[in-house]
């Protein structure tokens, strides 16, 4: 991790922040059950993208969204929770072809 990136991360997570997002992740079990039957509702493609070794944010939790979300599709990488850096490579790739695949016409890129 650069130097940017991790001053970055701790002034993101500065105070009782880190604490305060790791317990709102931590209800997610208990949470998505709740969404559960309005996630079907849902028809806005979604890319999501999980670490398998992810000890914050298990995949199991993408995989649960996946499940229930109609125009969905789901990549795990051979990450922790940091995908976007620990994985930079296929994070990018991932994210460049869903934007490209769902590029409208009238967007002019």
């Amino acid at each position: 991790m650069s130097e940017t990136a991790r001053e970055d991360y701790l002034a993101s997570y500065a105070g009782d922040r880190f604490v305060e997002s790791a317990a709102y992740v931590r209800n997610y079990p208990t949470d998505l059950p709740v969404l559960a039957e309005r996630l079907g509702d849902i028809r806005t493609p979604v890319q999501l993208i999980a670490g398998r070794h992810d000890t914050l944010v298990p995949p199991s939790n993408a995989q649960f969204l996946h499940e229930r979300l109609s125009d969905s599709k789901l990549d795990i990488l051979e990450t922790g929770h940091f995908t976007w850096e620990d994985g930079a490579d296929d994070y990018l790739e991932l994210t460049r072809s869903w934007v490209e695949a769902h590029r409208t016409a009238g967007s002019g890129g």
